[in-house]
């Protein structure tokens, strides 16, 4: 699957996300897989992304 990784905190203008194809876990017990076709960013996980709230 593709998700948004990030390595460590930095200003958004630096880019510190990357988009990377990660491995897809099974899912656990009691619990189901969904198709996820769009998602987004809101401005709080930019305030994670840039360490001025914690993750």
């Amino acid at each position: 699957m593709r998700a948004a990784v990030l390595d460590a905190s930095a200003p958004i203008e630096t880019s510190p996300l990357s988009i990377r194809e990660v491995a897809l876990p099974p899912p656990g017990p009691g619990e189901i897989r969904v198709r996820v076709r769009a998602c987004g960013i809101c401005r709080t996980d930019l305030h994670v992304v840039e360490g001025d709230l914690p993750p």
